[in-house]
């Protein structure tokens, strides 16, 4: 059985959240008409011509955000920002696929010297000092 506390929480719509940046402050008509402009845009073009393009970061040298355990005087520390991006494009209708673009730090990430493991898989690999997507790699 659920305990008291979410039993309190059903009772009285009272709910724990987590709020982001300025989302609360927004005028929820204006970005209902932003969100319209780029539609009507693309509107104008068959699916085949319309791509998009997004990216998302591994941090592969993160720790979990919490643990168990029996010391309650434990400080946390800050978290590494070690990643590689990965960067996904394809058109509307999903007829064209773009290879993947991973973006590093390093010119050879050290594991893959001795082979051409990108190549192999067919994807694209650069490297950045921060393994960002910039408009310079954009462009690459």
């Amino acid at each position: 059985s659920h305990g008291w506390l979410y039993k309190f929480q059903q009772r009285t719509s009272l709910w724990f959240s987590l709020r982001h940046g300025e989302s609360g402050s927004l005028d929820e008509a204006i970005v209902a008409s932003g969100r319209q402009e780029p539609k009507t845009v693309v509107a104008q073009y068959h699916p085949r011509d319309v791509y998009n393009m997004d990216e998302t970061s591994v941090f592969y040298r993160r720790e979990p955000r919490g643990t168990l355990t029996t010391d309650k005087g434990e400080k946390g520390k800050k978290q590494s920002k070690v990643r590689v991006t990965v960067c996904v494009d394809s058109n509307a209708d999903g007829s064209d696929r773009l290879p993947l673009h991973f973006i590093g730090k390093s010119i050879v990430p050290r594991p893959l010297k001795d082979r051409n493991v990108f190549a192999e898989l067919g994807v694209t690999y650069t490297h950045s000092a921060k393994a960002w997507m910039t408009t310079a790699k954009f462009c690459e």
